[in-house]
């Protein structure tokens, strides 16, 4: 057959009697063939068992697999061992099992921490966000250009990554009170300002300050699953390598979950979401909440980073609601007094 490589294990298997060449580059070109394949069967068909794991064994090439049930790699990992495969897996049942991912070890230059905060705002704001929003999206883009700054260029190499970043946004206490009020970051601001004044994440605090602090609350959310990237993702030559990845599923939750390649980096689409059976807010209440958002951005995302936002809301709605139910009992019961003594 003009498709099928002499050497079989050079061939990725059809069915037992066909096969389809690896080259891409045949000696005769018009037997070059797409090698995209496409396997359709309900469950327990067999799409694992007689093609998936054929494939693997055949050792030919690095792999990158999906394995829901989690059995592939318990199966073929030994085999893989054996042949000197360096195995990676992704696991987002259990990220204690997991290979992390680290972007900061991808850092090298003032422009790669301008790419990494463009995609994890694209990829963290809501999407709901308004064009008309974009002053609060550029005084965001400098806060995280300063803390990631601060993150590469100054804290050992053990601590960058984004559980620093996370842990640093954490600090930045707002007293809305006191607008003179300094939290931990300030004060190690100032102190790279003293130590080197012209300092890339110096300039680009001193900038994010001259706003006022405000910043775009829905580019901070779900602060939490960015835990599991803190732990270093070195990079290795991609030969012969098998890349699983163990995902949930019958987990709606999980699977809702989705990642879009920005730029250089798959980052997670994730938002903050009210409590589960949770009843709307009314009038009052997202009154204000919009309040809170328009006027008090930085108590906004401190709120709802800390999921303080709903219960605060909703305890001002009930209790408008509440004040109004007893004005209304008064003026009814002023109003029947003044009847009273009109017909007296």
């Amino acid at each position: 057959m003009p498709y099928i490589d002499p050497k079989p294990k050079n061939n990725i298997i059809l069915t037992q009697t066909e096969s389809l060449m690896l080259d891409g580059r045949p000696k005769n070109p018009k037997h070059a063939r797409n090698k995209n394949v496409l396997i359709i069967g309900g469950s327990g068909s067999g799409k694992t068992r007689f093609w998936l794991k054929p494939n693997l064994m055949q050792l030919h090439s690095s792999y990158c697999i999906t394995d829901p049930k989690g059995t592939v790699l318990i199966e073929c990992g030994k085999l893989l061992q054996r042949n000197r495969y360096r195995i990676k897996v992704l696991n987002t049942i259990d990220f204690k099992k997991s290979l992390h991912y680290n972007p900061f070890v991808y850092i090298r230059s003032e422009k790669d921490i301008l790419k990494f905060t463009t995609a994890l705002i694209a990829n963290t704001k809501g999407e709901d966000a308004k064009s008309g929003e974009d002053f609060w999206q550029k005084s965001e883009v400098l806060l995280y250009c300063a803390l990631i700054g601060f993150i590469h260029f100054e804290a050992p190499e053990e601590e960058q990554n984004m559980n620093s970043l996370v842990e640093m946004i954490n600090a930045m206490e707002v007293h809305e009170e006191d607008e003179n009020f300094r939290n931990a970051v300030d004060y190690m601001f100032e102190q790279l300002e003293q130590k080197n004044p012209q300092h890339f994440a110096v300039r680009q605090y001193a900038k994010y300050k001259l706003a006022a602090g405000l910043v775009n609350s829905n580019g901070l959310l779900n602060q939490k699953p960015i835990f599991y990237w803190q732990s270093k993702h070195l990079r290795h030559k991609w030969t012969d390598t098998i890349l699983a990845a163990i995902t949930p599923g019958k987990d709606k939750a999980m699977n809702e979950i989705t990642y879009t390649l920005v730029g250089d980096y798959y980052l997670p689409k994730l938002t903050l979401t009210e409590p589960p059976n949770a009843p709307h807010l009314g009038r009052y209440g997202t009154m204000h909440k919009e309040y809170l958002r328009r006027e008090k951005p930085a108590l906004y995302a401190t709120l709802l980073l800390t999921e303080r936002l709903y219960p605060l809301c909703r305890e001002i709605d009930e209790a408008a609601a509440h004040r109004l139910t007893t004005i209304g009992d008064r003026e009814m019961a002023h109003e029947i007094i003044l009847a009273e003594l009109v017909y007296c």
